[in-house]
């Protein structure tokens, strides 16, 4: 299959370069694939790795540091999913107290 079409051999194996550095968080290879010109990869990807290209440095933060706010994210959508489904609570602390039983927190008296 990939012996017919050049484009498609180049695109792939490109893409799986890529993969392969963000696998191993070498930042350096990463950026050579991305600055890299190559002729024969699809327009797509090459459109691709313009953003990519783009917004650089802030990738080079994800390899550099584990830190993500994915978790606190998460959090806040299932915070405004319980808003959502509840349609209000009489009072602010009902609300309060379904979501730290949501997150496996101790129930907390109304009054503090």
């Amino acid at each position: 299959f990939m012996t017919l079409d050049v484009e498609f051999k180049e695109t792939y194996e490109l893409a799986q370069q890529l993969l392969i550095a963000l696998q191993h968080k070498n930042f350096p290879a990463y950026q050579s694939l991305i600055q890299t010109k190559k002729p024969f990869v699809s327009s797509q990807l090459k459109r691709s790795l313009k953003i990519l290209n783009k917004h650089l440095p802030a990738i080079g933060n994800s390899f550099k540091y584990e830190d993500s706010n994915g978790h606190l994210e998460g959090i806040n959508n299932k915070i405004k999913v319980i808003k959502r489904i509840s349609f209000g609570y009489r009072n602010f602390s009902n609300f309060r107290n379904r979501i730290l039983l949501r997150f496996n927190h101790k129930r907390i008296a109304p009054n503090s």
